[in-house]
């Protein structure tokens, strides 16, 4: 009796499992990044190459990237605010929030 308790414990256990808040599961659509809080004029990089000037603190438009790792710097003019390899799941949204 004690066994099926403790198994079944276990299952819920695993059933409430969830994804990351930072992930968000869009099946059909390319993966993407969004930075957050980043001063206005900071440079996103991704994989060494620029590819976006922050006009607001949050990102209005996403970044598309493909499914995977990436490097991802954020700078503002010679300081480096953001500069960490992540994996971005195929489907999802990868939130980048720089604390300042």
């Amino acid at each position: 009796m004690v066994r099926f308790l403790v198994l079944a414990a276990c299952a819920v256990l695993a059933a409430c499992g969830s994804l990351p808040k930072h992930a968000e599961v869009r099946t059909d659509e390319a993966p993407t990044i969004r930075v957050v809080g980043a001063p206005v004029g900071s440079h996103v990089m991704v994989d060494g190459t620029l590819v976006s000037v922050t006009e607001a603190r949050t990102h209005k438009r996403p970044i598309p990237v493909s499914g995977g790792n990436h490097r991802v710097q954020v700078v503002l003019g010679q300081q480096v605010l953001y500069d960490r390899e992540v994996f971005i799941q195929p489907g999802t949204e990868r939130q980048i929030k720089i604390d300042q």
